[in-house]
């Protein structure tokens, strides 16, 4: 089984403290069966690489609180802006954020639901419409495809009978031939 790192935050601090606080330590106390080399041919980390690192990790996770900063900034800004942007005096709480809602009136939603209704039978006429076609269409080339079907048996026909006069003027030239050939 694979083991994981802790999630703490401190996670490279303390490792990093750790093995540089056991590499103090005398070989004779190391018990530990995960490592397999002697502590003393371990490298010593230097104070200065942990001061480094520290500062590094210090400017990162700075660098991360001011761009989360910002980013909540212009969300509340764009926020601001909508609500300004609605004339109204009523506000809904969602999510802890206040946002300014109208009510549009009933006769709004009626004619909204209206509107919503004429299109849709709009819609369903258009709808019937290019289904009547598409099944004209249909039959259309139904009886096309019906159509060159008996053609295309009749050819056959045609075909299978001048296959056999071919055969017959063959049969023929070659009994032709063979007279020719007996009379000299």
């Amino acid at each position: 089984m694979i083991r994981r790192p802790p999630r703490s935050t401190l996670f490279p601090y303390t490792t990093l403290f750790r093995s540089a606080a056991s590499s103090t330590k005398d070989v004779s106390t190391q018990g530990d069966a995960r490592h397999s080399t002697p502590i003393t041919e371990r490298p010593v980390i230097g104070r200065n690489f942990v001061q480094e690192f520290h500062e590094s990790v210090l400017l990162q996770t700075a660098a991360q609180q001011q761009a989360r900063i910002s980013k909540q900034e212009l969300l509340d800004d764009v926020i601001l802006a909508k609500q300004k942007d609605v004339p109204s005096n009523d506000t809904i709480a969602f999510d802890g954020v206040h946002k300014n809602i109208r009510w549009p009136g009933i006769e709004a939603l009626m004619e909204s639901y209206e509107q919503h209704q004429q299109e849709q039978q709009l819609e369903k006429e258009i709808l019937l419409e290019q289904c009547n076609r598409l099944k004209s269409d249909n039959q259309e080339l139904n009886n096309t495809a019906e159509n060159l079907s008996k053609s295309m048996a009749d050819l056959i026909q045609v075909k299978m009978e001048l296959d056999a006069q071919r055969l017959q003027q063959h049969a023929a030239i070659d009994s032709l031939k063979r007279f020719l050939k007996q009379m000299r």
